[in-house]
């Protein structure tokens, strides 16, 4: 996923400018996929340019690769663990009201033992280095809030449709794990009338830096406004020519 960074040493500037930001996998090269994330390219071209925005801004950018492994074959026992130990809580006779799906999950954490638990453990840790360090050579770090927009209503979370790691939360999660401030803010439309989101990603306790960043964002485009538009004039087709008998009715 794109990634930016500037080279310059921090500053605490007030604005985008002056400050290192790193973009997990850009838009060019196309590449470098944060954790192995893989961006529908719509939101990639509209995260790419935000990120040139924020470059127009001042800040200096660099693609810094994916940072670090895929997350699914390590926390996935994680999270499922996590699901188990409030499964155990729920009287037997009330588990059958219980959503099927989550139920499903809930039961299958049950299967993780200590061993495996304790190695997320560690793959957090090991995480959470991972991430410290990069933020010791940039001040932040710019990723898709999303790798794809939000699906139909009825589409269930986890599903082949919608997998949590390869279409929910590859870009946020880490960051949950790791403790680093982010947020979001809407950074353009894709022809289908669907919004797109930018994370800005800081070092720990720095929310003044991400907020200063996304309120030069917001700033300097408002919602995506600019972008969005042109996308949806992209993916309008064009009026074929009609007889002079359609003309006149």
């Amino acid at each position: 996923m794109p990634a930016i960074r500037t080279p310059c040493r921090r500053t605490g500037a007030t604005t985008a400018s002056a400050s290192r930001t790193a973009c997990a996998g850009s838009a060019s090269r196309g590449a470098t996929r944060l954790g192995g994330a893989e961006p529908d390219p719509e939101v990639l071209a509209h995260v790419a340019r935000a990120v040139e925005r924020l470059a127009a801004l001042g800040a200096a950018v660099e693609d810094v690769g994916p940072v670090f492994d895929p997350l699914a074959p390590l926390f996935t026992d994680y999270w499922l663990a996590g699901f188990a130990h409030r499964y155990r809580s729920i009287p037997e006779d009330k588990r059958d009201l219980m959503d099927p799906r989550l139920r499903a999950l809930a039961t299958q954490g049950l299967e993780v033992n200590l061993e495996r638990y304790y190695a997320c453990v560690t793959g957090r840790a090991r995480l959470t280095a991972q991430v410290n360090a990069l933020f010791t050579r940039f001040d932040l770090l710019v990723t898709p809030t999303t790798p794809v927009t939000a699906p139909p209503v009825e589409t269930a979370y986890h599903s082949p449709e919608f997998d949590r790691w390869r279409h929910g939360a590859p870009y946020t999660v880490p960051f949950n794990l790791t403790g680093h401030p982010g947020g979001s803010a809407p950074c353009g439309v894709t022809g289908a009338g669907l919004p797109v989101g930018v994370q800005i990603v800081g070092a720990r306790f720095d929310e003044p830096r991400v907020l200063r960043a996304m309120r030069a964002l917001e700033s300097a485009d408002p919602l995506g406004v600019a972008t969005s538009e042109d996308s949806r004039r992209r993916s309008r087709p064009s009026a074929s020519p009609r007889s002079p008998s359609e003309r006149t009715g």
